[in-house]
């Protein structure tokens, strides 16, 4: 059965080209960023002026869960500042639906591989640390979650949504439609990367920019498989909550405490542990982005083969509808 808000016809005249369509909208981000980061700014600014410990502490840059507490406070007003732009665009420059970015009604099946992403974005994460605890290159101890670590969580929540619903529900779409997909894998990877490439410890090592831009392939792929944007969401925040929730590791640079604690037992070497940005600056992670995005694209060449044949159809079906 055919989903009624899945994405219809694609091949309405847009009123703008491409490139412009991509570069009004990422200018309208770095617009929403500066005026929800300035009055941010001015606030812990003045903290820290009068004194106040934690607001110099962050401003050293030595708090680090409290740079992720303050970005997760300040994301739904950057989520709904987003939504808003994006729809304007969409509608009336784009010309095409907001459903059609990948909103899709939710149904027992479609939830049900909502649970298989955020096995599929966690996985990755605990065989590296499984890899790593079993060669002896790290210790893992019991820790705990805090009522903070509730509150992360809901962010994480948000974030991942807010990064897929910009990067590939609006971006990637975009060149989707306009049937350019490599091109829009180059230029959203390399987005996604400059976003985080303000993060801490991100400059540490080539890897981490390596499998930030590996990441965005991997999530890009996940979208385009799945043609909504639940399925993609669950696997970022997955990949997020194993990482610091799960194994306490730091997420993208920033450090928080998670059910268990993993530490580097023997110093081992920062290419494999990713060091203090984390195992997204480690080569064994880049491995396995590859197997994922070259997993994923076959997959993807499958589907597309698939609806180009003569007796084949554009239809919104889910890719678990082609592989059951």
């Amino acid at each position: 059965m055919k989903d009624s808000t899945a994405i219809e016809n694609r091949t309405s005249a847009a009123a703008l080209p491409l490139w412009a369509r991509i570069v009004l909208c990422l200018v309208g981000m770095v617009f929403i960023h500066v005026i929800v980061s300035i009055p941010v700014a001015v606030v812990i600014v003045g903290l820290a002026a009068s004194g106040e410990e934690w607001a110099r502490s962050f401003l050293q840059s030595s708090n680090q869960q409290g740079l992720l507490l303050l970005t997760i406070a300040v994301a739904p007003a950057m989520l709904a500042a987003t939504m808003a732009i994006v729809y304007v665009q969409r509608r009336w420059i784009d010309r095409r639906s907001f459903a059609s970015m990948g909103f899709v009604r939710l149904d027992a099946r479609r939830v049900g591989w909502i649970g298989v992403g955020l096995v599929a974005g966690a996985a990755p994460i605990a065989a590296v640390v499984g890899q790593l605890f079993l060669t002896g290159n790290v210790a893992i101890e019991r820790s705990g979650l805090t009522w903070i670590s509730a509150l992360i969580c809901g962010g994480l929540v948000l974030m991942a949504f807010y990064e897929e619903f910009l990067f590939r529900g609006y971006l990637y779409r975009n060149f989707l439609d306009e049937g350019r997909p490599v091109a829009g894998l180059i230029v959203t990877s390399i987005a996604f990367w400059l976003l985080h490439s303000f993060n801490p410890h991100v400059w540490t090592s080539p890897w981490a920019s390596l499998n930030l831009m590996g990441a965005g392939v991997v999530l890009a792929l996940a979208y385009q498989l799945s043609d909504e944007l639940w399925f993609p969401t669950a696997m970022h925040f997955g990949w997020n909550a194993a990482q610091g929730l799960l194994f306490g590791l730091p997420i993208s640079g920033i450090r928080v405490a998670g059910v268990w604690e993993v530490t580097n037992k023997i110093h081992a070497p920062e290419w494999m542990t990713g060091g203090e940005f984390g195992l997204e600056s480690s080569a064994l992670v880049t491995f396995l982005e590859v197997a994922i995005a070259a997993f994923l694209g076959m997959l993807v060449f499958r589907v597309q083969r698939r609806k180009s044949s003569p007796s084949g159809d554009d239809s919104a079906e889910p890719i678990w509808a082609e592989l059951v």
